[in-house]
């Protein structure tokens, strides 16, 4: 909250202490946390951003990425695409409801589209010339041309879902033609068996494209396991797109593992002593380092990350009139939230004793939600009346609940007012739940070459004789001594996949591990 606050005067900025500006990326991410956490105000801060940003043009038709500020004229062509989003006008409308702004910015949204050109195999081509930036992300190992047409294909997406609220029957047709042209390129020229990436790019795979592969709709389900490998080994990307990886991770039903990887990114930043902020980067800035601010409106998505998916609460309709609640508790031990709506306060908070976890919803007046809860719960009461009591369910049960298809979800309508609901994790689930976790019992290590082919180094202060290597089930594959002068291990014979390696510190008796691809 401290670096939202920051970052706001009359617009949206970046941060406080260099440009100030409005950098569109940036903007994004600012509007997400407002409109999960402040009240109408900001909201109106929001509203401003969207109509400079589409008013104000270069001579060319261009967008400015950053809203004007005198000393600068270029454009992000990547930044565009993210506000032309889900994430960006779209999470705005559900929010607010304000169809009269996508009346005004819907003709400036698509004339954006005639600007883009295409290769011989139907990708998108990051667009060159003018003041133009092709930047697509801070951090190493940047896949641009994948990026950027996973950047488009999710634009295209919502575009789809704008027309339709604009009664834009031709232009429906347009954009849902261009999604499934430009997914059936994506798919024959960019996928590589376990995860996308461009021709080009012969460097391990980008997370940030994989991640965008899940929320657009290119990647398949039954490929999303072996994405999945790709965030557990990779950290190239910058607080600005991580954000992203934690929706990807979520959508599919990995909020546990989107938990673990937000605390291992953000635990230096939050535990720091010295700042009250969240920077830029992952490390503390330092006189002339970049990037160098200590306090950058990007890297405050954890605001809206939570309530959206840890708490489940997304608008389904514009307005937030009605919406969804689909808790992912983890293995948080509780959790409170309260974000504003048209409607007024929508406040959720739960508690974990045992098996036990106890949920306080609050639904304003004239609002109504989809509760929406997994099958591993023994037992549910809401406001004190059953639904499913020791693994069977009540008469009340059966014919309040809609259960989806396979049985593995279950929902429950609720209306505006306060609900107590109690739930109880069967048997398994709670075994589950409390079995030991080997990749969390120690500090990680670094290994590289990272995807490696041959042979690994480990990096780290330590001393052990041997190494082992275990799958991600937990199953150990075999044994290896290790030389303290080389830390070097070959790995040749493993299958393409995703390892830990582990090993015990002698001077500490620490267990140590590490995750690593072999390709």
């Amino acid at each position: 909250m401290n670096t939202l606050t920051l970052s706001m005067r009359d617009n949206w900025m970046d941060c406080p202490d260099r440009e100030r500006g409005g950098w569109t990326g940036d903007l994004v991410s600012l509007a997400l946390q407002s409109q999960y956490t402040l009240d109408d105000k900001a909201l109106a801060l929001s509203k401003k951003w969207f109509h400079e940003f589409t008013s104000w043009r270069t001579p060319v038709h261009d967008f400015y990425s950053i809203l004007p500020i005198g000393n600068s004229n270029i454009e992000i062509p990547d930044q565009t695409l993210l506000l032309i989003s889900e994430y960006g006008i779209e999470n705005y409308l559900m929010h607010t409801g304000d169809t009269s702004m996508l009346l005004e910015l819907y003709p400036s949204l698509k004339l954006n589209f005639s600007f883009w050109k295409y290769d011989s195999d139907g990708l998108i081509l990051p667009r060159q010339g003018g003041n133009r930036w092709n930047w697509g992300d801070w951090g190493n190992n940047l896949d641009e041309l994948a990026l950027y047409n996973m950047l488009f294909l999710n634009t295209l997406k919502t575009m789809k879902e704008l027309s339709k609220m604009v009664n834009d029957g031709a232009g429906n047709i347009f954009y849902e033609k261009t999604y499934q042209d430009l997914k059936t390129a994506i798919r024959k020229n960019l996928w590589r068996g376990r995860y996308f990436a461009s021709k080009n790019h012969l460097n391990s795979p980008d997370e940030r494209v994989q991640a965008f592969s899940i929320l657009n709709g290119a990647a398949e389900k039954k490929e999303y396991s072996l994405l999945v490998e790709v965030f557990e080994s990779m950290y190239n990307a910058s607080p600005y797109m991580e954000q992203f990886i934690f929706e990807a991770l979520s959508t599919i039903g990995k909020q546990e593992m989107a938990l673990i990887r937000l605390k291992k990114r953000y635990s230096s930043m939050i535990q720091s002593p010295t700042s009250s902020t969240v920077w830029e980067g992952w490390q503390m800035p330092k006189e002339n380092s970049s990037p160098k601010t200590p306090n950058h409106g990007w890297s405050g998505a954890a605001l809206y990350l939570f309530p959206k998916w840890i708490h489940g609460i997304k608008p389904t309709a514009k307005g937030f009139s009605n919406m969804q609640i689909k808790p992912m508790y983890g293995k948080l031990n509780n959790s409170t939230v309260t974000l504003p709506s048209q409607n007024g306060i929508i406040s959720s908070s739960f508690t974990r004793k045992g098996k036990t976890i106890s949920h306080t919803i609050e639904i304003p007046n004239k609002a109504k939600s989809d509760l929406i809860l997994t099958s591993e719960y023994s037992d549910i009461s809401i406001n004190g009346a059953k639904y499913k009591e020791k693994n069977s369910f009540t008469s009340l049960g059966k014919t309040s609940i809609q259960f989806s298809p396979d049985s593995s979800e279950y929902t429950i309508a609720l209306n505006s007012g306060k609900w107590n609901i109690e739930l109880t994790m069967n048997e398994v689930t709670y075994k589950q739940f409390n079995s030991s976790n080997i990749f969390l019992e120690g500090k990680t290590i670094s290994l590289y070459p990272n995807p490696v082919l041959t042979g690994l180094t480990i990096n780290g202060t330590f001393i052990s004789k041997q190494v082992k290597i275990f799958s991600l089930d937990g199953k150990l594959l075999f044994e290896k001594p290790i030389s303290m002068e080389e830390k070097f291990i070959d790995v040749t014979q493993l299958l393409a996949g995703v390892y830990v390696l582990q090993l015990v510190d002698e001077l500490s008796g620490k267990i140590l591990s590490g995750k690593f691809m072999k390709l």
